[in-house]
């Protein structure tokens, strides 16, 4: 595993998003997405803190992967993992598209570019450019969902490197077909960044995230037939927050922590009923660390959480598993620690197991690529 470990100091902005990563900081959630002269005045605070987290030290992840057991270390040749903040549409079981990212602060690129990702279940990864005449803008920090009955992916949202923060609010559809990217003529909700999107019964829903305005808990549904989003008028909706962990089973909606205004991580489990129209929360008598940007992925049985950024922006480690049959939490042994880290992209291979896909750790990005066996 190599994590980077140069900053590029002459790079103001870059710095600031070191300590801020999807757009927050001390100040709240309307300072997180500045202007440039407002980035460059924070950024001179930060340098020297930025230096220091350069640095590997002793805690930086070996060259050769350890045992991490349920963790496994999977091997890969593709220059796409060194990312993090990916926007990520899963197909189906080892089949995902990723488009976009950032390598900040490890040269300071975000990309626009778009991947078919392959995994099967001997942890072979394969990534495939689908190369378009047209598309979105470069960003991270957004968000995608598959649409299985038209085989296409909807992406949203996201942020750029250097300001605005936040791109245009747009919706685009990339066709699997065709390979072709079409801009949909929708008034997209304005806080697009760390947003959330999933595809539930054929229907597309956007909950949350964040803008200039501040986080939200607002939940659309897209009416292609109107040509617009629509607010779905839910009733016991979960708080405010953006760059939380989403996805769907037995017909709801499933939705765990994220981040509400500026570093306040939640670790709270929600779920959405579309025929009800109503949210519940899932009390349980344990639950992770608040977190935004977790690793989340489900299976038959429960929900494996870890990763993520806590309330301070330190990045984590530890894993954790809610049982769908106890309502609990509890926290999973781990051989050995993995080196922590956030914004992973969150996979699974051929037989449905979770991969954890690049990451970043608060000074720059992770070239890793780890399954949970």
């Amino acid at each position: 595993m190599i994590r980077s470990s140069q900053l590029v100091l002459s790079l103001l902005p870059v710095l600031l998003l070191g300590a801020i990563a999807c757009g927050d900081d001390d100040t709240g959630i309307d300072a997180s997405v500045p202007d440039s002269a407002t980035a460059d005045s924070a950024a001179d605070a930060e340098i020297d803190a930025a230096e220091e987290d350069a640095s590997p030290g002793e805690d930086a992840p070996p060259d050769v992967p350890m045992p991490l057991a349920p963790w496994e270390a999977l091997a890969f040749e593709e220059p796409v993992v060194s990312r993090w903040g990916a926007l990520v549409a899963e197909i189906g079981p080892g089949d995902a598209i990723v488009f976009g990212g950032t390598n900040a602060n490890d040269g300071a690129v975000v990309f626009a570019d778009t991947h078919r990702i392959t995994i099967d279940e001997e942890g072979n990864l394969e990534a495939v450019e689908i190369e378009s005449e047209n598309g979105p803008v470069s960003r991270y920090c957004g968000c995608a969902t598959y649409i299985p009955e038209r085989h296409s992916v909807l992406l949203a949202g996201g942020r750029d490197l250097f300001g605005p923060f936040t791109v245009a609010p747009e919706t685009w559809e990339l066709d699997l077909e065709t390979s072709e990217w079409t801009e949909l003529e929708v008034d997209t909700p304005a806080h697009t960044l760390g947003c959330h999107l999933v595809e539930l019964n054929g229907e597309i829903y956007w909950f949350g995230g964040a803008g200039s305005g501040g986080t939200v808990n607002d939940l659309y549904r897209l009416d292609r037939a109107g040509n617009a989003w629509v607010r779905v008028d839910a009733s016991n909706p979960p708080r405010d927050r953006y760059d939380a962990g989403i996805f769907t089973r037995d017909g709801r909606i499933w939705l765990f922590g994220g981040q509400s205004g500026s570093r306040f991580s939640l670790a709270d489990l929600w779920t959405f009923d579309p025929v009800t129209r109503a949210w519940t929360e899932i009390e349980t008598s344990t639950s992770p660390p608040g977190r935004r940007v977790p690793f989340v992925h489900h299976d038959a049985t429960g929900i494996d959480v870890g990763f993520g950024f806590d309330a301070g922006m330190n990045p984590l480690e530890d894993l954790w598993r809610f049982d769908f049959e106890t309502r609990e939490w509890t926290e999973t042994e781990l051989e050995d620690r993995p080196y922590p880290r956030a914004f992973t992209a969150n996979l699974s291979d051929s037989e449905g197991r979770g991969v954890a896909f690049g990451g970043y750790d608060g000074s720059g990005p992770i070239d890793e690529v780890l399954r949970l066996r």
